[in-house]
């Protein structure tokens, strides 16, 4: 194996398992090189609080014990040294990842390196376990530790199987592309500065890709905006090709939530209608079910694909997987509220008597025997029983890009109309108080789909209805 691949195993163990809110109190690092551990580290870190009674009896680590530790500003270049040009590794790589970066971020630190996954690397490799946790895969392989939860152990661990791994993959007398496969070695648009993607943050938000002239060519979101363009460029299809021909330049923007990120992205793709989003739309229209008022002055229902992206939708009702479920769903509503499918049909003035006549089924617009705004009223009560407009206004609160803040987003007559964030030590006693802070923002269908779908995926999100 070459020197241009080092890895930094790493384990740590923390306070608790959400990383933004608790702290770490113990990281082991482990280096290999050429096959070999050529160094580790290990310290014990006072996180600045009591550490549970039951992270103590998994641990054994006890507040006595972290009392006159370091901080992790106090080892925080010695970590910078130690993982310098090197691989990140851990069993479950994002937890320990996150946790790390993190307590950096606190320090305004911006701590970046690529990243290898044990536990996903075992599944790959190693197939038919009935676990893949570090405990199940030390006991399979008789890896011999003294302390199983302690950093130093359990790091020991996953470098013995961070080397089986490699031991399947690589013949180290030769000059690996193995390493690079488990890499996934992304390649980047030439005209891209390498310090432009290095920094880009991995946080929630909204990325754009530009040309040479600042116009946007792509436009996407993510939990993970660095990761994200990794993926990107990862990839050959012919989407990425245009990539590397067209971009020059990605900025972002955070949004703390996922939902805002949504809309966001949402409302930027129809603003700018970039090239390439504009490509995968259209291969994927959307056939959604429209009403529409006929000359003579009564309402009709169609359907057809419509480039959501491009045309005002505010009086489009549902989307629809195919054009033959659409069209059953409109004869579906026709019957259900007697309409009649002899006028929902016509293109002209003149029209026949529709077969449900004939059954009595229909009340008879067809051959001007029910009134016009009779019939309006029921079509109308037919879009308000079957549209996918919100029937309530409320607000919606979620995370906002900081801890001082949050996300806030107005669901008033039907759609989303304003999004933005709100200071939380600030009071807004009225509804027209936090419009005020807030962006106008022009929903649709396709944006209360988006919402729905998230209200229904976090059923504790905090609604307000007003």
């Amino acid at each position: 194996m070459t020197n241009e691949y080092k890895f930094a195993v790493i384990d740590i163990e923390t306070t608790g398992a959400i990383f933004q809110r608790d702290k770490i109190i113990e990281i082991a690092i482990i280096i290999i090189e050429n096959g070999k551990e050529t160094s580790r580290y290990s310290t014990l870190i006072n996180p600045e609080r009591s550490i549970p009674i039951e992270i103590t009896r998994i641990t054994g680590i006890n507040n006595d014990m972290i009392a006159q530790s370091p901080k992790f500003y106090e080892v925080a270049k010695e970590i910078i040294q130690y993982t310098e040009s090197c691989i990140f590794v851990a069993h479950n790589v994002h937890f320990d990842y996150s946790f790390i970066q993190y307590e950096f971020e606190q320090l305004g630190y911006n701590y970046q390196r690529k990243k290898l996954c044990t536990l996903q690397l075992s599944k790959r490799n190693f197939k038919g376990l009935h676990s893949y946790s570090l405990g199940n895969l030390i006991n399979y392989f008789d890896i011999q530790v003294e302390h199983r939860h302690r950093a130093l152990d359990d790091a020991y661990a996953s470098s013995v199987l961070l080397l089986k791994i490699l031991d399947l993959n690589i013949d180290y007398s030769l000059n690996e592309p193995a390493i690079k496969s488990l890499l996934k070695d992304i390649k980047y648009p030439p005209n891209v500065n390498p310090s432009i993607i290095s920094n880009l943050p991995e946080k929630c938000g909204v990325y754009t890709m530009r040309n040479e002239h600042g116009d946007p060519v792509y436009i996407g979101k993510s939990k993970n905006i660095h990761g994200r363009i990794q993926q990107h460029f990862a990839q050959m299809d012919s989407k990425t090709n245009k990539m590397h021909i067209l971009v020059h330049d990605i900025d972002f923007e955070l949004t703390g939530s996922e939902l805002m990120a949504s809309l966001v992205e949402s409302k930027s793709i129809k603003q700018y209608s970039p090239e390439i989003n504009k490509a995968q739309r259209n291969k994927k229209e959307s056939i959604c079910i429209y009403y529409t008022l006929h000359d003579r002055g009564f309402y009709q229902l169609k359907s057809e694909h419509i480039d959501i992206y491009k045309q005002d939708v505010e009086y489009i009702i549902r989307y629809s997987a195919s054009k033959n479920i659409a069209k059953n769903m409109i004869s579906f509503l026709i019957t259900k509220y007697q309409l009649c499918q002899s006028a929902n049909q016509t293109k002209s003035t003149k029209f026949s008597i529709c077969a449900e006549r004939l059954n009595n089924e229909c009340f008879g617009i067809c051959e001007g025997k029910e009134d016009q705004e009779v019939y309006n009223q029921r079509f109308l009560t037919m879009i308000e029983e079957n549209t996918s407009l919100f029937d309530r206004n409320f607000i919606l609160y979620d995370k906002g890009r900081r801890s001082q803040e949050m996300s806030c987003i107005v669901i008033k007559d039907g759609y989303c109309r304003a999004i933005g964030y709100l200071n939380i030590e600030e009071s807004y006693p009225t509804v027209e108080s936090i419009m005020d802070e807030l962006s106008p923002y022009k929903g649709s269908i396709e944006t209360n789909s988006i919402i729905r779908t998230f209200i229904k995926n976090n059923p504790k999100i905090k609604l307000k209805y007003f």
